[in-house]
């Protein structure tokens, strides 16, 4: 051994073909897999016009109020496809995980995008959103209001929050 450490994407990559080969990817154990890339990609619309379609089918744009009693702005997209979800992790950064489902339920992974990605990607794909477009623009007024979410007024993302979830609530057919 020459003393670098695997990195762990290459374990995770070996885990997934063993499963795959003995036929089962709903026993991987994945949990958090943060992607290696380096600053934020550029979007073609094309680009943005396909984020904008996960994110509005697949995907969640909310405000979660945390444990250590902080609001928190979230986009997260839901696939039972892995290598999709990889794919969209390298590619644009973010993280992704794969909650513990118990078969026969597939494993759904699940791409959450960070701070960075939400103010450069969720501009640029207002436009080609239709469903969560409310949600969106809520989120974006509340990343550019107020840029450290840590010092917060709890006033303004109590209401910002309480808005969200009013949304989601009706669902995307009202």
């Amino acid at each position: 051994m020459n003393g670098a450490r695997p990195s762990p994407m290459r374990n995770v990559e070996k885990r997934i073909a063993r499963n795959i080969g003995s036929g089962g990817l709903h026993k991987l154990n994945i949990h958090y897999v943060r992607s290696e890339a380096t600053g934020l990609k550029s979007l073609s619309s094309e680009e943005a016009a396909y984020l904008a379609g996960l994110v509005d089918g697949d995907g969640c744009v909310t405000i979660t109020y945390g444990i250590d009693r902080y609001y928190q702005p979230t986009v997260q997209i839901s696939l039972t496809n892995y290598f999709t979800i990889k794919s969209l992790c390298d590619l644009y950064g973010g993280s992704y995980s794969c909650p513990s489902r118990i078969p026969p339920r597939r494993a759904v992974y699940v791409w959450c995008w960070n701070y960075e990605m939400m103010k450069c990607y969720l501009p640029k794909i207002l436009s080609f959103m239709f469903v969560k477009t409310e949600q969106t623009e809520i989120l974006l007024d509340c990343l550019c209001t107020h840029q450290k979410w840590k010092n917060q007024d709890k006033l303004f993302f109590q209401t910002m929050y309480r808005r969200i979830r009013k949304l989601n609530q009706k669902g995307g057919g009202q």
